[in-house]
């Protein structure tokens, strides 16, 4: 999950710095959800398809969980054994699992990588 979010990370503060348009590295973005994950994904394939000109090489692999306490379990026995590279990138999850993630120390501070998407509302902008 990590490794994944910097080399994101380093894209994007590169972009920023040169003004060029930047272009995802190759790679399968792993996330886990709950639901029916497949409504999701039609999202995600839909918008990798109308932006190939800065992911031509994406692609997006939804693990459903049959909850997000089953998400939480997996991430944490996935870390203990661990096999760090099979961690998802990101996971829908609620606020309590999210803090058990937290206080175990298993989840990557995104706070530079979002705020240039944000505005001085505290909205998402399509910057």
């Amino acid at each position: 999950m990590r490794r994944r979010k910097k080399q994101v990370s380093e894209a994007v503060a590169a972009e920023t710095k040169e003004s060029a348009q930047e272009v995802y590295p190759d790679g399968t973005i792993t996330i886990y959800g709950t639901g029916q994950p497949q409504y999701l994904k039609q999202y995600f394939d839909k918008w990798l398809e109308d932006h190939k000109d800065i992911a031509p090489g994406v692609t997006i692999e939804i693990v459903q969980n049959e909850s997000q306490a089953k998400s939480r379990e997996k991430i944490t026995m996935t870390a203990l054994s661990g096999a760090t590279d099979d961690l998802p990138d990101a996971v829908y999850i609620d606020p309590v699992n999210i803090l058990d993630l937290a206080s175990a120390d298993l989840l990557s501070d995104e706070t530079e990588f979002v705020k240039p998407l944000i505005d001085k509302n505290g909205r998402w902008s399509n910057k």
